[in-house]
């Protein structure tokens, strides 16, 4: 594997912070895939996008993989209770690949993490071109 200039700042950015699972997503070979719908709504359309950072230019790809990290989504675990989304609020599904492992995460508007939310804007702006 073949590290470029960005890579080591990055690596260097989060070794530095400690922050080894942000680092281990930086130097694995390994795309990250995401499928993700928005549905809901006042208007009620639904956004669709799918996202291989392997076919991304080298920044993008790694802004995604970075936005996954952050958005903490993977230690997410939504609350049991079965309450209804308000009305007009949007709910949101991933479908994630990276590496062996798959996440299937489904939220309510109310539900998401604040931390999610960066990601969301990324996908929804995709899912738009």
């Amino acid at each position: 594997m073949q590290l470029h200039e960005k890579d080591v700042i990055y690596l260097r950015k989060f070794f530095e912070a400690k922050c080894i699972r942000q680092l281990y997503f930086y130097i694995m070979d390994e795309p990250i895939i995401i499928e993700f719908e928005r549905t809901g709504g006042f208007a009620g359309i639904t956004l669709h996008v799918y996202v291989n950072s392997a076919e991304l230019p080298h920044d993008e790809a790694l802004r995604l993989k970075e936005l996954w990290i952050n958005s903490a989504l993977p230690d997410y675990l939504a609350e049991s209770e079965e309450k209804p989304a308000y009305p007009d609020s949007f709910v949101y599904s991933f479908t994630v690949k990276t590496g062996d492992r798959e996440f299937f995460i489904h939220l309510k508007e109310d539900q998401v993490p604040p931390s999610a939310r960066p990601l969301i804007r990324y996908l929804t702006t995709k899912a738009r071109k």
